[in-house]
């Protein structure tokens, strides 16, 4: 008796950008930017809201600040940190005003931002 393996007709071929990709990942629905824009917008013009904002942004550059200090790496990884927020910020706002998802990948160097 002979074994043989046979592949189906759903298989796939791999491009070599999916296999760089690490297994994993994340999808942000269209409602959900939605909702966080609605929510963001609606903080803003609240006392609260903006309270909460000063109190994020104080946080935000106490990280960096605290990044910036480690000797040696601390300005390059300061530096990667604020331009992946950068991007991430750009993809999340074109993806919201084309009505459409965020996919949130990692590569080795860093974040996969898709806007499906």
């Amino acid at each position: 008796m002979t074994y043989a393996m046979t592949l189906d007709n759903s298989w796939e071929l791999m491009t070599e950008d999916e296999m760089y990709d690490v297994n994993g990942g994340y999808y942000i629905a269209n409602s959900a930017i939605n909702t966080l824009v609605a929510f963001a917008g609606g903080a803003a013009l609240t006392t609260t809201g903006k309270v909460g904002y000063v109190k994020l942004g104080t946080a935000f550059a106490s990280m960096f600040v605290w990044v910036f200090g480690i000797p040696g790496i601390g300005p390059l990884l300061a530096l990667y940190i604020g331009a992946n927020t950068a991007h991430f910020g750009a993809k999340l706002a074109d993806a919201f005003l084309q009505g459409k998802g965020l996919d949130i990948g990692l590569k080795w160097y860093g974040l996969k931002l898709t806007v499906k």
